[in-house]
């Protein structure tokens, strides 16, 4: 028989964490029973089979905070199964050198646990790869080298702005090339694998619009990295997502000369949007959610 699972999340100092995702094993840790986010409480419910053992596993967002792995064994209540567990929360660093950002992330295996000893070798790509203050970071043999600690944690300053290439153990030893955001600090982990993050359109809508008629839209998506791409950059927009129209018995969508173009075909209401396409980023827990604000619009 399943019964109600009370989970809460507290940081170290006792307050709560939101948003922090639990996900609820089998005891071997093979199989996914179930999972949920805490609430602004940093409370979450779940129903699970009664008399039963599980293993608890915790994914913050952004991996921005952390718990261990634990176990519980559900048993009939009342009063019982509630539990309440401790995190360790994460305050980003941030660069004292205006002209440098400050690279952090965190390194977990599939099951969450830490990536102890991965080695990172980021190599420049320019000759020098930023020049600033009359100085440079030249490439060739100086490429840095840096392995994560216990935490699976790693940091560096790089110029802002500055191309590099990184080689990562334990992920196929392939090259990745990124560039670095102009800011202060940010999440290598956004960095090496992005991810879209939002898109917007211009103009916003809502559009009227009579049958046949078009209207053209110029789409702007922010990835992760920081990156704001848009049909006419280097790395077109559609590598990322795809333009959809909620109903296209009212309204089609083309990519057409660097804008999104909507023609009405029917009377009725409809909606522009874009979907992530499936290839494109590599899955994460939680799973990243692209925040898109639509364009509606009415044909009369």
């Amino acid at each position: 028989m399943a019964v109600d699972a009370d989970l809460t999340v507290l940081d170290d100092l006792g307050y709560t964490v939101e948003v922090m995702v639990l996900q609820i094993y089998n005891l071997e840790g093979s199989r996914l029973i179930s999972s949920g986010q805490t609430d602004a409480l940093g409370e979450l419910t779940l129903s699970l089979d009664e008399d039963t053992r599980y293993q608890v596993r915790f994914y913050g967002k952004h991996i921005l905070a952390r718990a261990d792995t634990t176990y519980i064994r559900v048993v009939t209540p009342p009063p019982a199964n509630v539990w309440q567990f401790e995190a360790t929360t994460f305050t980003p660093p941030v660069s004292p050198n205006p002209n440098m950002c400050r690279l952090w992330g965190f390194f977990v295996n599939p099951a969450g646990q830490r990536l102890r000893g991965t080695l990172l070798r980021i190599i420049p790509r320019q000759d020098p790869a930023v020049i600033y203050d009359l100085h440079a970071h030249a490439s060739g043999q100086n490429a840095i080298p840096l392995a994560t600690d216990n935490d699976g944690f790693v940091q560096l300053d790089l110029p802002r702005g500055g191309n590099f290439s990184v080689v990562m153990g334990g992920y196929t030893d392939t090259i990745a090339d990124f560039e670095v955001p102009d800011a202060n600090s940010w999440n290598l982990v956004d960095v090496l694998f992005p991810t879209p993050v939002s898109l917007t359109f211009a103009p916003a809508g809502p559009t009227a619009l009579g049958v046949d008629d078009t209207e053209d839209y110029v789409p702007s998506l922010t990835l992760s990295d920081g990156r704001v791409l848009t049909l006419e950059t280097e790395e077109l927009a559609t590598e990322w997502v795809e333009f959809t129209s909620s109903d296209e018995d009212v309204m089609t969508v083309a990519t057409v000369e660097g804008v999104v173009r909507v023609t009405a075909v029917a009377a009725g209401p409809a909606q522009l949007s874009a979907t992530v396409l499936d290839t494109v980023a590599m899955p994460r827990v939680p799973a990243a959610v692209m925040a898109v604000t639509a364009v509606s619009v009415v044909v009369a």
